[in-house]
């Protein structure tokens, strides 16, 4: 796992059955989690109505943990352009928190694999060509953008620092 500093942001960068959740689950990393947002503003975390509610609630408890001077936040979302993180990069600064990156990099045939499998389980299916889009949109993300750390998660869901570039 990257070491980020024990007061930042960190944003998770990746698409729906990269691995995103789990990996804040077996970390026990403190995540704010737009799924879990949709379960409880929606009562399904499976529903895309109102995406602008459920980002504006996350951005709001984002505020709130900073205010509150809570040491690390993990934002779980897929997070995929920079346009998508400028609004968080933006508060972590408003804090003057260091905002990381933790990119999931992982190939849309293995997210499409699990996700398969996830709905097989019982669990959240992504349609597939929905996740084909969020592929062709996902911008892996750069220091230019802001972020102070990236961190990188392969398909293993093995971690490295990661520089910026592939």
């Amino acid at each position: 796992m990257p070491l980020f500093p024990e007061y930042c942001v960190v944003l998770l960068v990746g698409l729906p059955g990269a691995g995103k959740s789990s990996y804040c689950r077996r970390h026990q990393l403190p995540a704010l989690s737009s799924d879990d947002l949709r379960r409880a503003i929606l009562d399904d975390a499976d529903d895309q109505q109102h995406p602008e509610l459920i980002f504006s609630a996350l951005r709001h408890l984002l505020r709130a943990r900073l205010r509150a001077g809570r040491p690390q936040t993990y934002v779980d979302a897929t997070n995929l352009s920079p346009r998508e993180r400028a609004p968080l990069l933006a508060i972590a600064a408003e804090f003057q928190y260091p905002c990381g990156a933790l990119w999931f990099d992982v190939p849309l045939e293995v997210c499409a694999q699990r996700n398969r499998r996830r709905a097989l389980d019982g669990g959240r299916e992504v349609p597939e060509a929905a996740l084909a889009r969020m592929a062709a949109k996902l911008q892996r993300p750069r220091r230019e953008e802001g972020f102070q750390f990236l961190g990188r998660v392969d398909a293993n869901g093995e971690t490295s620092e990661y520089n910026g570039s592939v």
